[in-house]
């Protein structure tokens, strides 16, 4: 029983792909350089063997380079949707801070209108400036009649000092008559 010969395969690049003439050639190849030397009278008759046409080179580009971009298109539609969800939500956080800001700037301008109320009524019942006018005259009048009448009331009681000094004079001048 004779061992069945394991064929290894030549060392290439793993993304070179072997067509079949290249496979059947190499193992041809390999096979020839393993069997036992034949003796003389066996070499003499040629042996017409079919020579091999070369693989075209044509169809392993072609394929490599649909590869490639199939590769490439499925790498940058990854990269896309990626860039695509992220742009979404940041534009949705702008969204929803634009939002909120949106809500206190209407809150202010509520409170604004309010204000705006609020200051229409106090001029309303704000007084005019002839009222003003007015009023201080008056309270000029007023402050010269009581410095009148302050004056008029000092000089009273001015009036009653001196008649009480007087009447204790008096009564002092009495007092010493009666104790002697």
């Amino acid at each position: 029983k004779k061992k069945k010969k394991k064929y290894k395969l030549p060392s290439q690049p793993m993304f070179v792909r072997l067509s079949a003439p290249r496979l059947v050639r190499a193992m041809a190849t390999e096979a020839a350089a393993a069997a036992p030397a034949a003796p003389a009278a066996a070499t003499a008759t040629p042996v017409k063997t079919k020579t091999a046409v070369p693989p075209s080179r044509t169809r392993p580009m072609l394929l490599g380079f649909l590869t490639g971009v199939a590769v490439s298109t499925s790498v940058g539609y990854v990269y896309l949707t990626d860039d695509v969800n992220d742009s979404s939500m940041q534009l949705q956080r702008n969204v929803s801070a634009l939002r909120k800001e949106l809500e206190q700037l209407s809150l202010r301008l509520h409170a604004l209108d309010g204000l705006q109320t609020e200051l229409q009524g106090v001029k309303a019942s704000m007084a005019l400036n002839r009222d003003l006018q007015a009023v201080t005259q008056a309270v000029t009048e007023e402050k010269a009649a009581l410095n009148k009448a302050l004056a008029k009331h000092k000089a009273d009681v001015w009036v009653a000092q001196e008649e009480m000094y007087k009447a204790i004079e008096r009564i002092e001048k009495l007092q010493g008559k009666q104790s002697h």
